[in-house]
């Protein structure tokens, strides 16, 4: 029965290989030439592995097949030879990448003239990247040698394949040092300079092929960035797209001479891909725009102008208004809101804006103060901010959502401002810009001042000693641990206690019903007291 239907495991392919005059073309006509291949049956790998094998291979994928009859049949033994030649079998990628031979027999194709063929250039390119990533160190190398290889592969840009084989040599070269040498060696080549060159009116197949790939190495590099931060060193390419140099030139092109619809178009298109904002994963979801670092010191800086200005710097307080920066963090804090140290740098710059260092009379008299205030509520509209993040904040949690991560600086920040309307030596100025809000935000600040903010902060408030509290005993004096164990146990069983507490509240019990708890507090009180007495005495002995 298994003769029957033929399902033994012996191949034509083995016949063929036993013959003594066996083409490469009689075994590329098999079908299971390539299956058989890629699973490595060594009398084949033997048999292509030799040196006329291989430049046969070579030769048919950077050659045009003779003229007649139809494409597919021209194009049947260059599709198979570079299918053997990219199947990823060692012998083969070993043979290929250590034969200089064949390699200038392939780095030939690009020294053609003409214009390459579409699908021969296909062949050629994913035989070249797959050397570079399978033997990456040989073909480097043997690249590095040919000073006009960048010159042939940008004159040739216009066919996609060229596209391939550059973004191959940006993205799949390892190691990390490796991959950072072959990147220096295409920024001194001046890659990135000359691609923008290749935008300009009149170049339209080889400007778009320029445009996209520019934009492929901007993400590329993005994307990878992670790598070379391994060691410490930026991507060259990568640094010389972003500067302002780069950036006119690009400029320059797209508007000098004879404007064209094709060149505006593919200047544009790689602005937007450098103005890209990369998504960050974070404990709470992916972050669409990151702050980054610079903005959150340039908080930190205005924060300390704000803090440290007085009325020989008024010109600070002018440009800060001028330049909109207040409502620029103030956007900022809002939108990120998961970002204390944000939220703390754009709260101390309203304290600062509100509060000036000195309180005394000339205080008031402050004209940059004045003007810094005034703008923060006519034009800021802090006032407002603070009622409509609130109310937004009690829905998203009405409905069950997470309470928002500004909230206890917005707490703070509304304190700031009620404290100096009140006591500040600027109350006045303050009142009078409140007065002139508009009277549906007055009379909810007045009701939020009195109810809300109110309730919270009598909620924030904690009462540490709310009775006698429980007098250190003789045992708790001669106790054999060290005071710092002591304290860090004591602080320990009152955490466990105020959960307790919480998980008693929950099944609808009142706090009132349980003061145990401030006998606990007192106690830790006085171990506190008494480690940090015998802190500082023992500090005065060894002074």
């Amino acid at each position: 029965m298994f003769w029957k239907f033929d399902l033994h495991t012996s191949s034509h392919l083995e016949a063929l290989l036993d013959k003594e005059d066996v083409t490469l073309k009689e075994l590329m006509n098999e079908e299971d030439v390539l299956q058989e291949c890629k699973a490595q049956n060594r009398r084949l790998l033997l048999f292509l592995c030799q040196d006329n094998c291989m430049q046969e291979l070579v030769h048919l994928i950077t050659t045009e097949p003779p003229a007649g009859g139809e494409e597919t049949k021209r194009f049947k033994y260059p599709n198979i030879a570079c299918e053997l030649l990219t199947c990823d079998v060692g012998m083969i990628n070993d043979k290929l990448g250590s034969d200089e031979s064949l390699l200038e027999t392939l780095y030939a194709f690009l020294e053609q003239p003409s214009a390459l063929n579409p699908l021969l250039a296909s062949f050629f390119s994913k035989t070249i990247g797959n050397l570079i990533t399978r033997k990456t160190e040989q073909v480097i190398s043997f690249l590095r040698k040919k000073d006009e290889f960048l010159s042939l592969v940008l004159e040739h840009i216009d066919t996609s394949a060229m596209m391939d084989v550059l973004l191959r040599l940006i993205s799949c070269v390892e190691p990390a040092p490796l991959r950072l040498e072959t990147l220096m060696w295409l920024n001194e080549q001046k890659l990135a300079q000359r691609l923008i060159e290749l935008i300009y009116p009149g170049k339209d197949e080889e400007q778009t092929n320029a445009s996209q790939t520019l934009c492929d190495i901007i993400r590329l590099s993005r994307d990878q960035a992670g790598q070379l931060q391994e060691i410490s060193q930026p991507d060259p390419l990568l640094t010389v797209l972003e500067s302002q140099e780069c950036v006119e030139q690009l400029l320059q092109n797209m508007f000098s001479g004879e404007k064209t619809e094709s060149c505006i178009v593919s200047g544009i298109q790689v602005f937007l891909t450098l103005l890209e904002i990369q998504p960050m994963l974070t404990t709470l979801g992916v972050l669409e725009e990151p702050l980054g670092n610079t903005r959150l010191h340039v908080a930190r800086l205005v924060a300390s102008l704000l803090y440290t200005s007085s009325a020989s710097h008024a010109v600070v307080a002018q440009e800060l208004c001028r330049l909109n920066t207040m409502e620029v963090l103030l956007d900022l804090f809002f939108k990120y809101i998961w970002n204390n140290f944000l939220h703390l740098q754009v709260e101390l710059c309203v304290a600062s804006a509100e509060g000036p260092l000195s309180e005394s009379p000339s205080s008031s008299e402050n004209p940059a103060h004045n003007l810094m205030v005034t703008h923060l509520f006519q034009h800021c509209h802090l006032v407002q901010r603070i009622l409509e993040a609130w109310e937004e904040n009690d829905k998203k949690q009405s409905e069950g959502g997470m309470r928002r991560g500004y909230m206890g600086h917005l707490t703070r920040i509304a304190n700031t401002v009620v404290h100096n309307l009140e006591k500040g030596p600027i109350h006045t100025q303050i009142s009078n810009l409140i007065s002139e809000l508009p009277e549906d935000y007055r009379g909810r600040w007045e009701t939020f001042v009195e109810q809300t903010l109110s309730e919270t902060n009598r909620k924030n408030t904690i009462d540490l000693v709310n009775g006698n509290p429980r007098p250190c005993s003789e045992d708790d004096m001669e106790s054999p641990f060290p005071k710092e164990l002591t304290v860090q146990q004591a602080f320990s069983d009152y955490q466990i206690q105020q959960m307790t507490a919480n998980f008693v509240d929950q099944f609808g019990f009142n706090d009132e019903e349980f003061t145990d708890h401030d006998d606990s507090i007192g106690y830790v009180s006085c171990l506190f007291c008494s480690f940090l007495f015998s802190f500082l005495n023992k500090d005065t002995l060894q002074r």
